[in-house]
């Protein structure tokens, strides 16, 4: 917008560029493990939201408005007709759910799922660990920036605040809630995360909840502790057991029918 690029070749770019400090990134975390492989995920934020609120020239502490009326023609007018892009959002997750889906099952994406659970045994079989670990954080910065430029479109402006530690830390509850274990998980966590969010601002009142107190953050918090504590493996655990339990209480066809039936 500032350079007065077309704002096709702008969003392109971005990616690239977006694309290519997660590879940067990730190669320098690539060989940690544990919780220092976390921390040195929380630093990048904290060095991300350091960098351009302090660097005027690619933002500063003032927001940069109006990105909204900078789109592709593909997108149209986001301003006038938000209804155009709740659907180009819309298709694009399903894509992206949709890529996610088929990469898991690629021997890439099986190596990368078993680099996650056993990186030791990964590496004893001949797994190049580190370069698995980097195109990872390369197809995620990839997802996060095509995630990154809807969001812009829609609030309209950019805030060294939307990639402070607060959001990353948003994004692991969202993570926790909604599951680890499975890709659903991440579309459900952000769900509920949004359905809290909007009740706690239209419902509760501004001095909290009338015995804990507290804003939507306490809220958020109770509700963290409770998944964490009923289901370890988030909300979409929660599912696969009530679909199990379901499943198992199916009554049985009995062979002789079943028999006659076939």
């Amino acid at each position: 917008m500032l350079l007065g690029w077309d704002p096709t070749l702008a969003v392109g770019v971005a990616i690239l560029l977006t694309v290519g400090i997660g590879l940067v990134f990730g190669a320098v975390a690539s060989r940690s493990f544990g919780i220092y492989f976390l921390m040195l995920t929380l630093t990048y934020s904290v060095i991300a939201y350091l960098f351009v609120s302090q660097v005027t020239q690619v933002g500063g502490f003032s927001p940069i408005a109006g990105v909204d009326e900078y789109t592709p023609g593909f997108v149209g007018d986001v301003v006038n007709d938000r209804q155009r892009l709740y659907y180009v959002a819309l298709g694009v997750a399903v894509v992206v759910y949709g890529l996610i889906r088929y990469l898991v099952r690629t021997p890439f994406g099986i190596s990368l799922q078993g680099i996650r659970d056993e990186p030791t045994r990964m590496a004893s079989l001949g797994y190049n660990v580190a370069l698995h670990r980097t195109l990872a954080f390369g197809i995620g910065a990839l997802v996060a920036a095509v995630g990154g430029v809807l969001f812009a479109w829609w609030s309209g402006q950019l805030s060294p605040s939307n990639i402070g530690l607060q959001a990353t830390i948003e994004l692991l509850v969202i993570a926790v809630i909604g599951g680890l274990g499975r890709i659903e998980g991440a579309w459900l966590g952000a769900f509920a995360f949004i359905v809290i969010n909007n009740e706690v601002t239209n419902r509760i009142p501004s001095d909290g909840l009338p015995v804990i107190g507290g804003t939507f953050n306490t809220i958020i918090g109770v509700v963290f502790l409770a998944i964490v504590i009923a289901s370890p493996d988030g909300l979409i655990g929660i599912w696969d057991r009530l679909w199990n339990l379901a499943r198992v209480r199916e009554p049985k066809q009995p062979a002789a029918e079943a028999n006659a039936a076939g």
